[in-house]
Formats: structure tokens, sequence, C-alpha cells
């Protein structure tokens, strides 16, 4: 899928490796001046180009390429990050990510900050929201990155205001929401809040953990959410039923116990939900489940024991393109802690292979200048 701003609409064309169109292409329009164009008959993790075709049959130099995603017996490059700030700008973690030629990149909230925007608080109106959006993402390496890799962008509080919930200003919601939908939600293959991706070796369940969330300051209990009724019984049904080689649930809350943001993190603020999430990936078999998350400005790798004494892993990636802040002193952490670190902006990058139905996974953390610093692997038959 894409999205194309250009009235009027214009064809859509996918070019291969040797300069022939492939596809069949079909136009919807969603906006004025925005068409989502679909395209079917491509090969899986093949390189195409793409490029527009105006109506007298001419083309434009090519906008910029992507890789279809593997097959479930392939091999799968996510990268994943979260958090953008224009203070942090150019951007040079996103250059890193285009260099290494991800299939996807997952980006798991705090993409604007219309609370801590450097020109001050963003009013509450559409206006100032479609001008942050235009201001936080006028970045060369993040538009090189993202017209050559394919993205899927989750929001958090930060695209609306610090910790928003249920309790939050309604107006300012609803138009943050809106812009939301038009410069994020719009790249989703998904009709739900939540998004559902069958991604070859691996399928990963994106969790909306915004829109459907009590106050952060209720009492926690059985009727506390931050996932809702529907999203919490899908995430609950894709547990028990997939097959994929390696499930991924992507939270940009974390589910660790070392978040320090207080009542807004799943530890300290939704204990009840979290315990009743941990339940479910035990009874569905966490050899074969991972989770990403975001959110703390500072990158870490947690093992977290379930309830049977086995565990999960979780990778939190961020930040990728904005401030850091301190992590939690080093003589708090006990073993589960695998890594952490501070004061350098950066991202994750997963390559995971399947075969046999089995599933096997390396993951980086990188630097946004390209260096590795730290790696973790692990196969789903151990």
């Amino acid at each position: 899928m894409a999205r194309i701003h250009y009235p009027p609409p214009p064809n859509f064309i996918v070019i291969n490796e040797l300069g022939e169109r492939e596809g069949a292409f079909a136009f919807q329009a969603l906006d004025e001046g925005l068409y989502l164009a679909t395209v079917s008959g491509l090969l899986p993790d093949t390189l195409y180009f793409f490029s527009l075709e105006n109506h007298g049959g001419v083309a434009e130099p090519a906008l910029g390429s992507f890789r279809t995603l593997p097959e479930r017996e392939g091999t799968l490059k996510l990268a994943v990050g979260a958090d953008i700030h224009p203070a942090s700008a150019p951007y040079l973690a996103f250059d890193a990510i285009a260099r290494l030629e991800p299939h996807l990149f997952l980006g798991l909230g705090d993409h604007v900050y219309a609370d801590l925007d450097p020109s001050g608080p963003v009013p509450a109106t559409a206006e100032a929201y479609a001008d942050l959006y235009r201001r936080t993402w006028r970045d060369e390496c993040l538009h090189t990155c993202w017209s050559n890799v394919p993205s899927i962008l989750m929001w958090d509080d930060h695209e609306v205001w610090n910790d928003f919930d249920g309790a939050s200003d309604r107006e300012r919601v609803s138009i943050a929401a809106d812009a939301y939908q038009r410069y994020q939600r719009s790249r989703s293959p998904s009709r739900d809040p939540w998004v559902l991706l069958d991604a070859g070796p691996a399928e990963i369940f994106i969790l909306d953990t915004r829109s459907f969330r009590s106050p952060n300051i209720s009492e926690d209990g059985p009727e506390k959410t931050m996932l809702g009724t529907e999203q919490k019984a899908a995430l609950f049904d894709w547990l028990s039923r997939s097959s994929a080689p390696l499930k991924i649930i992507a939270s940009p809350t974390p589910f660790h116990r070392y978040a320090d943001t207080g009542l807004d993190t799943w530890a300290h603020g939704f204990q009840t939900e979290r315990a009743e999430v941990f339940r479910a990936i035990d009874t569905a078999d966490p050899k074969n489940i991972i989770i990403v998350s975001g959110d703390q400005h500072w990158p870490a790798v947690v093992e977290i024991e379930l309830p049977s004494g086995r565990s999960i892993m979780e990778f939190m990636c961020t930040p990728t393109a904005a401030f850091t802040r301190p992590a939690p002193a080093r003589e708090t952490l006990l073993e589960d802690v695998l890594y952490i670190s501070e004061g350098e902006r950066g991202f994750g990058l997963f390559e995971i292979s399947a075969a046999s139905g089995e599933a096997s996974y390396i993951f980086r953390w990188i630097s946004e200048g390209g260096e590795t610093r730290f790696s973790f692997e692990r196969s789903t038959l151990g």
C-alpha cells in the first residue's frame, strides 16, 4: 500500500530492478489530495522502486523504493524505534536505518511533541497540529528513510499531551486524533485502532495503548484498562491461535518494572491488566513471543519472569531522534536486566529467520551513528 499526496490522482508506477513495470493498481480517494494506491501481484522479499506518471504519460524520477515482506520461511529485517523531537535534528538515526535496508520501520509513539515543541505548547487547533507535524518531520534524514523504508507508526502520549488518558481534555484529544489519523494512521494497513501484521516469519500485534486507556489515577483493578475490551480480546485471540514462528507484541508503553514514568506505565499504573496479559502469554507458550516497546528515552533489554516461572524478553528501543533521559541507577537493577544505557540516540534492529515452523532472531541496539552497542541472539527451540 502507498499513500500519495498529489491532486489530481496520477498513475502510480512500481518498477522492478530491471526497469520493468509490475503490479496491478487500484486508487481510492481518502481526502482532498490524499489517495490510497493498492498494489497487488508483487513478489515477496523483492526490491521495487516507485514513481508517479501524469496523465500525459510522463513519469517523474523515482520517488523512492520499498522491499516487500518475506514469506514465512524467510528472513525479516525489522527496525524499531520511538520518539522524534525537532531539537534533535538532523535525525541521524534514520540515515543509519536506511543504510541497513530493513523491510519495515516500526515507530512506537511520540513522533511529535505537542506539549514540548521548541516553539511552545501547541494550541488546540487543527491548523496548529498540522503545522506541528510539518515542522517536526521536515528533516532530510527522515524524508529519505521513509521514502525507501516502509513504516508503520503508532501514537503515544505526546502526540496529544504528556500522559494523556481517559480523563484528558476531550476537545484537544479529538483535534490531535484527527491529525494523528491523517499523518500517521494513513500509512497503516489496519482498519482497527490496533494493527496486526503478518510479516513473514513474524506476526506483529501493535497495541494502541492510548485510545481506550482509563484515567491513570484510577484505582487499579479489573475495570482499569489500557487496552479496552475489544482490543484485549483481539490480542488474546491472536496469542492463542497464531501459528507464526515468532509473535511480537509491540507496545508504546513498556511492560517491564524499571519504567520510571509513574502511573503512566504498565507495571505501576495497570498492574491488574498487565498480569492478565502475562497469563495469556504464559498460556500461549512464551518461547516464541517477544515484546518491543518505547517511551522511556533510554534503551533496555529485560527478561520478564511470568507466573509459570518461564520468561519473556522485552526490547525497549528508545529514543531514536529525541532527547535522552537518565536511566535507573545501576545499583537498583536486578539480574533480569541484560542491557541498559543512556545518553545516546538509536534504534533496535531484528533479523528474524524461520524454518520448519521454528524461528531464531538476532537483536541489535544500534546508535544513531550506526554502531552496534549490544547484541542478543535466541532460537525458539531453546
